[in-house]
């Protein structure tokens, strides 16, 4: 079964919830009311992990296991409290919006002095630092005692949750999205809970209603609905919430296409190509893959040491590791290409969250997702297939006290692994 795609930020603004009372009654149709879904990032803007190791001045513990907001080529952006205009020197160079670019969520577009238009996060313009010398450097914030910050990857920011929810990634549903205090996945309902019920199909399994304590109030964009039996229950965007039953880990979705009218309550999306989507596989779950559900491969570094290739996202990117072996021969010659094709991004398209483009040595353009060049498998006859996981290319060092060729630093045995890829 083939996973919807993610919506563009091209989606239509919903209408504005009710505001202003304790609770709204459950709608006589079953319509609800429509939804809108900020994007992550706008084209142009991607995520980076954020080197720690590069930091000037700052300890390392305080960007470990962070993200950053980076240009197209991955180059950390920088903001300030008080924008410095066209005065902020040489070595800060203000972050160029295309002319069609559009405000949408926290995104917005400045116009500078001299009529450029300029990205801007929560109202403050962007800027990449000369000194960065590399994808993941942050050498400007705080560089000098200067007021200048890393514009770190914070897409739920400032959005307002009732005391019971937090916000964090959920890879299956490719966005942010609302979890409960037990660290449950929530789902929104399109249907009318006042005359159905959520289905599970064949599947034995329970969709049990987010309760809303007796004394809550709706909270921005959460509003309170009664149920038939009269207990309240929280609904975003005009959407009851729910749990399901069948999620047994924390962060996995599998919820997901059990009842069509039932879908994750993603509040922030992540940017995915036009020629991309999300496939579901036997025992591996929701898996990258080309518009065709053709799944999508990284090329990865092996130790002998390593584990977890057998087991869901048990090998999670390294991007620096990616970006090493690039789309070179190293990572795939001519022959390899011949078994693993490149997936082709278009002339027009654009890089945008984790999300970037590289140009091959022939000039043609390729997908890099969290760094690592993607490829479809010549073996794979449908979509899920996953023949093309765990094929290895080993490099073993005869001296136990001598790294091997490639890819260092391994010692013993190291090898180049094909990986699928994952959200």
């Amino acid at each position: 079964m083939k996973h919807r795609k993610t919506s563009k930020a091209s989606a239509a603004l919903g209408a504005l919830l009710l505001a202003g009372c304790a609770s709204v009654d459950v709608p006589s149709s079953g319509s609800m009311q429509s939804t809108y879904t900020p994007m992550a990032t706008p084209l142009g803007i991607t995520v980076q992990p954020v080197d720690s190791f590069a930091v000037n001045g700052v300890s390392m513990l305080r960007f470990r296991n962070t993200y950053a907001y980076a240009d197209a080529e991955g180059m950390t952006l920088y903001a300030r409290e008080n924008d410095c205009g066209e005065n902020c020197g040489e070595d800060w160079l203000a972050y160029i919006a295309p002319s069609d670019a559009a405000a949408q969520g926290r995104w917005s577009v400045t116009t500078r002095s001299d009529g450029q238009r300029q990205w801007a996060l929560d109202g403050k313009p962007l800027y990449r630092y000369d000194g960065d010398e590399a994808v993941g450097q942050t050498k400007g914030d705080d560089a000098n005692d200067s007021p200048w910050q890393a514009a770190l990857f914070e897409p739920a920011a400032h959005i307002e949750l009732p005391a019971s929810m937090h916000v964090a990634e959920v890879p299956d549903a490719v966005g942010q999205a609302l979890f409960n205090e037990e660290n449950r996945v929530l789902y929104a309902y399109t249907g009318d809970i006042a005359r159905e019920t959520p289905q599970c199909g064949a599947i034995p399994c329970r969709w049990i209603p987010v309760a809303a304590p007796q004394l809550a109030v709706p909270v921005g964009e959460f509003t309170i609905v009664i149920r038939p039996d009269q207990t309240r229950q929280w609904a975003y965007q005009g959407r009851p919430l729910f749990t399901y039953s069948g999620d047994y880990e924390s962060g996995y979705a599998a919820g997901l296409g059990v009842d069509q009218k039932m879908d994750v309550a993603v509040l922030i999306e992540y940017f995915m190509p036009s020629n991309a989507m999300l496939q579901r596989t036997p025992g591996q779950g929701f898996v990258l893959a080309d518009e065709n559900g053709m799944t999508l491969y990284r090329r990865d570094t092996w130790a002998f040491q390593q584990g977890g290739h057998g087991i869901r996202r048990g090998v999670p990117p390294r991007p620096q590791v990616g970006r090493q072996i690039g789309t070179s021969m190293e990572g795939c010659d001519a022959e390899c290409q011949s078994v693993w094709h490149p997936f082709a991004a278009s002339d027009d398209a654009q890089a945008s969250g984790f999300w970037q483009i590289a140009t091959r040595e022939d000039g043609t353009r390729q997908w890099v997702y969290k760094g690592y060049a993607l490829y479809t498998y010549a073996g794979d006859q449908r979509p899920g297939d996953l023949r093309g996981t765990d094929h290895y290319d080993f490099f073993i060092s005869l001296d136990p006290e001598k790294e091997t060729k490639y890819p260092a630093p391994t010692f013993g045995m190291g090898a180049l692994a094909w990986l699928y890829a994952f959200p």
